[in-house]
């Protein structure tokens, strides 16, 4: 893990911004869109629903913006449900609920269908990619 100092160092040295941010329920740390968002082995670790998330994700894109998705597959890895019985019964986020640590839910290729599509994302390219030990799904997503 890199100290504070090696992030301003790294930081200043390449012209970078960079903040800490919990992008379930902190807003978002800058007014800017972005061409390109890389958000890999982070969905199934989400404590909320992700909809909400990913809809400020979509914003911050550019209209020709890409968002470049990754997780693992449930039909290989198993499915992780964290108790909840689909994902649409996953709590949206508010202050105060618990959070959890790991695998939170792992969704199937149907699943993140409909989860990025409720988001307001369009599907521009699917793919399974091998993973250590399983498949992972791979999405490149655009504004819709």
């Amino acid at each position: 893990m890199m100290t504070s100092e090696q992030i301003e160092s790294l930081t200043k040295k390449n012209d970078m911004s960079f903040a800490v941010n919990n992008i379930e329920s902190d807003p978002f740390p800058w007014d800017l869109r972005f061409d390109l968002i890389t958000f890999t082995e982070v969905l199934e670790h989400l404590n909320f629903n992700p909809v909400p998330t990913l809809q400020k994700i979509r914003d911050h894109m550019t209209d020709n913006g890409r968002l470049y998705l990754s997780t693992p597959d449930a039909a290989q890895w198993g499915k992780i449900r964290g108790g909840h019985s689909s994902w649409r019964d996953i709590p949206y986020p508010k202050k105060g609920l618990p959070l959890t640590g790991g695998h939170t839910y792992q969704y199937c290729k149907d699943e993140l269908f409909q989860v990025v599509g409720e988001a307001g994302l369009d599907m521009e390219k699917f793919d399974y990619a091998p993973g250590f030990g399983a498949r992972h799904l791979n999405v490149c997503l655009r504004r819709k």
